[in-house]
């Protein structure tokens, strides 16, 4: 049967991804991903973690964009949907939309000059706690398990929640969180990140990030910009410790592999991972 798609499918992001134009308790989803078991407290900056910080910010600003390019669709009432270029989603909900399982088989969205294929479940469940401006009120979380994002030129596999203020339809803002593996190996622990803005006019990001020895530090990121390579390539971002100032300045540069990290006056060039 054909259904409501009040369909402001987030993916509509994809244009932008690569700068060509374009649990239900809100903690971290961690089904069949990586799991964090490291320090949650919060980080001291020191001299000699510094820049261990600066990297765990830049995977966090990384997995950050591929969140964010996640489908979160405003879908209705049960049924299947076809996929623009191919494939179907299927979608099981609620009466009351409270609740919800969607259902991606081979799911294809063009976008501009971007295609994107889209497997994996989400589910999703009424949270029956504050939105994410700590208004009491509705919202929803979504759980995303080994839901596997196909590019043309690389995928990835996200394991994620988000949280989404608003009801079925007519969400209003979104945050992610997720225990992921950064490009350097590390589990890392994301959480309660907003994303606005695309890779043509740069992203802004914030939120929190755990290293798993050194603890967890506060992020507020402007005007990233990721390559082809995944990487970040221009933008910059302020880092806050325990102490509650920044105390970690990061500069991007554009040739996609380096960024420029001072702390204490202090500032060397540091190849991202």
């Amino acid at each position: 049967m054909k259904f409501s798609k009040k369909h402001s499918l987030l993916l509509l992001l994809v244009i932008g991804f690569f700068g060509c134009g374009g649990g239900e308790d809100g903690g971290p989803f961690r089904g069949s991903g990586s799991n964090f078991t490291g320090n949650l407290s919060p980080a001291t900056a020191n001299t000699e973690n510094a820049v261990e910080l600066s990297i765990a910010a830049s995977e966090a600003i990384k997995q950050a964009s591929k969140q964010s390019v996640a489908p979160i669709d405003e879908i209705t009432t049960s049924g299947t949907l076809s996929g623009a270029c191919g494939g179907t989603l299927i979608a099981d909900i609620s009466n009351d939309q409270s609740r919800g399982e969607l259902t991606y088989q081979n799911f294809c969205i063009v976008s501009g000059a971007e295609r994107v294929t889209i497997n994996g479940s989400v589910f999703f469940a009424s949270a029956g706690n504050a939105d994410i401006s700590g208004t009491v009120g509705n919202s929803l979380t979504f759980s995303y398990g080994n839901v596997q994002m196909s590019f043309a030129t690389t995928s990835f596999t996200l394991n994620m929640s988000v949280r989404c203020s608003g009801s079925l339809g007519s969400l209003t803002g979104c945050e992610y969180s997720e225990d992921f593996q950064g490009d350097d190996g590390t589990t890392y622990r994301s959480n309660d990140i907003s994303v606005s803005g695309n890779n043509s006019v740069g992203r802004n990001i914030v939120g929190d990030v755990a290293h798993p020895t050194n603890g967890t530090i506060a992020l507020i990121a402007s005007d990233i910009i990721i390559c082809e390579n995944l990487k970040i390539g221009g933008g910059e971002i302020a880092i806050n410790d325990g102490t509650g100032t920044t105390v970690i300045d990061i500069v991007f540069s554009d040739d996609c592999a380096t960024m420029d990290v001072t702390f204490a006056g202090n500032t060397q060039t540091v190849s991202q991972t």
